[in-house]
């Protein structure tokens, strides 16, 4: 069995799997030894407990029975049971240890085989957990419990081919079946084939099973959330919503469900839901860092810095390698201006995980920022160590180097980022910029073939191209009531720093000067802009 989801509590689904009634040893083929409950020595309660579903009185009642004076075959099954218990509680070991005794009093008990077999696998150890599930199905052929056991471990090794396989031949066992070992429910089955269906991308099918095991058990809460992560990866919010909705109608305290549905209003730009469903994950489980990091990032976009970073410092510190919070908390402080404490926060990142490119490049851009263009550089170069075919690490390394170096060679990286993404209609301007430093002719109006001409920064794009575009034509592009304050901001930024950069081509300095300032005192920290005004006024000797 697979562990549950972050977030979940131990359910009859999550347990169903061989838990078993200490009768049915009579009917097991393999062994040939029969027992009557009632002749044994250990009370009544003793047997309740070691059968139920509870299963810390699995444990109490099983522990019971094995220091009585018990049959074999008894000693057997509470071993079996007590090692099913442990397994759901997380104690691999126990649960190995207790199936290791039950194998050794009777070697052809296919259903310890099988407990084992899922403790072996939640200690990660698939190649045990395989041969024990292979066990469990020679041994009990006509068995459902057995396939879907050894489904869970094809999953767990990727085979998700072979996982549809067993799951498919459990379904068509389980209306046969009429065995006496307990058979949990089919919608679980169900579930569990969807899952491997989603690991072999075939995700209309995946949805369908998890439809049926929710037709079959309309209040199994899982269910609901694992549709509702395919809805969601679809980009259905709506229907993903409504099945995390449902999951937390029927399990109040499943944080997880609240986390995952916040994400999607967070998607949909409902900040305000987002936030307060990242709060009941926390309340619900308060060590859950995902939804610390997730409620940063509400704040953030909500404006509120200061909150942001507090919240992705929460995460942090309960759990200091989680490595995106220090990575939104290094953006945080870059849009503060705090570009010391976002560069230690990308030191941090980059010690964690040294093979993210993407690292490399922010802390370059976070060095540019501040001036320094030869550290700014040193991090664009491992980056495309790291990654060669990376446009955004050509594109930064052109602007350190247009400012740090020489137009030459930001005209070459400018080139190199465009060869590889010839649709990004900031790395057309930025090219520009660099061939009219370079004394190279411009290909501006050949960019305006690959880009899309209506979406933004187009208008600026034709403004390099004919001249005949002025600051404050392209400035209407900004009447959008669609449009977020934060972006508006970003669009006047953008229109005052590359107007600046079109009077300088032109010799008109005292014309860029002003419009370089509004840009370095307007732009959010975060845009190249920002950075390329402070460059420029620095140059002009108007810093």
């Amino acid at each position: 069995m697979q562990p549950s989801l972050s977030g979940t509590h131990t359910s009859t689904h999550a347990r169903r799997r061989l838990a078993i009634d200490i009768t049915l040893l009579a009917a097991v083929t393999l062994l040939t030894v029969a027992v009557n409950p009632s002749q044994a020595t250990y009370l009544p309660a003793d047997w309740e407990d070691c059968r139920s579903d509870d299963f810390d009185r699995v444990i109490a009642g099983c522990t019971r029975m094995l220091e009585s004076q018990i049959t074999q075959i008894d000693r057997a099954v509470a071993l079996t049971n007590r090692s099913n218990a442990y397994r759901l509680h997380g104690d691999y070991d126990r649960a190995i240890s207790d199936a290791n005794d039950a194998i050794r009093i009777y070697p052809d008990y296919v259903l310890a085989y099988a407990n084992r077999a899922n403790a072996y696998l939640g200690k990660g150890d698939v190649n045990s957990a395989i041969n024990d599930a292979n066990v469990t199905v020679h041994g009990a052929p006509t068995y459902p419990g057995g396939y879907s056991a050894r489904a869970d471990v094809y999953r767990a090794k990727g085979d998700f081919d072979l996982a549809v396989i067993d799951d498919t031949t459990a379904i068509a066992l389980a209306p046969k079946y009429s065995g006496l070992w307990r058979w949990g429910p089919l919608a679980a089955v169900y579930a569990d084939r969807a899952r491997a269906l989603e690991g072999k991308g075939d995700y209309d099918r995946a949805l369908a099973d998890y439809t049926e095991a929710i037709r079959l058990d309309p209040n199994y809460a899982r269910a609901y959330v694992l549709r509702a992560n395919i809805y969601s990866a679809k980009g259905d919010r709506d229907h993903a919503i409504a099945d995390f909705s449902e999951s937390i109608r029927i399990n109040p305290k499943y944080g997880y469900a609240y986390n995952a549905r916040g994400n999607n209003y967070y998607a949909k730009g409902d900040y305000d839901r987002a936030l307060a469903d990242y709060n009941d994950a926390i309340r619900i489980e308060p060590g859950m860092v995902d939804a610390m990091r997730n409620r940063g990032l509400v704040y953030a976009k909500k404006g509120n810095r200061s909150a942001a970073i507090t919240a992705f410092g929460e995460a942090i510190t309960a759990n200091p390698n989680f490595v995106t919070a220090f990575e939104s908390r290094a953006e945080s402080y870059v849009q503060t201006g705090d570009f010391d404490h976002a560069i230690a926060d990308y030191d941090a990142a980059i010690k964690l995980k040294p093979d993210i490119a993407g690292y490399w490049i922010h802390r370059g851009a976070t060095y540019v920022s501040t001036g320094n263009f030869a550290r700014g550089i040193a991090d664009y170069d491992q980056a495309l160590n790291l990654d060669p075919k990376d446009p955004a690490a050509y594109f930064s390394r052109g602007i350190a180097n247009l400012y740090g170096v020489s137009a030459a060679k930001a005209l070459a990286d400018f080139d190199s980022a465009l060869a590889l993404n010839p649709k990004d209609s900031y790395t057309a301007l930025w090219r520009d910029i660099a061939a009219q430093r370079d004394h190279q002719p411009s290909r501006i109006a050949d960019s305006l073939g690959a880009v899309d001409t209506k979406g933004w920064p187009a208008p600026l794009l034709r403004l390099y191209a004919t001249g005949q575009l002025t600051p404050e034509a392209a400035t209407a592009g900004t009447d959008n009531a669609n449009l977020s304050a934060v972006a508006r901001q970003g669009r006047f930024c953008e229109i005052n720093f590359y107007s600046a950069e079109l009077q300088l081509q032109k010799g008109a300095k005292d014309s860029a000067l002003p419009l370089l300032k509004k840009a370095a005192a307007d732009c959010p920290q975060d845009f190249v802009e920002y950075a390329g005004a402070k460059a420029e006024l620095k140059l002009n000797g108007a810093e």
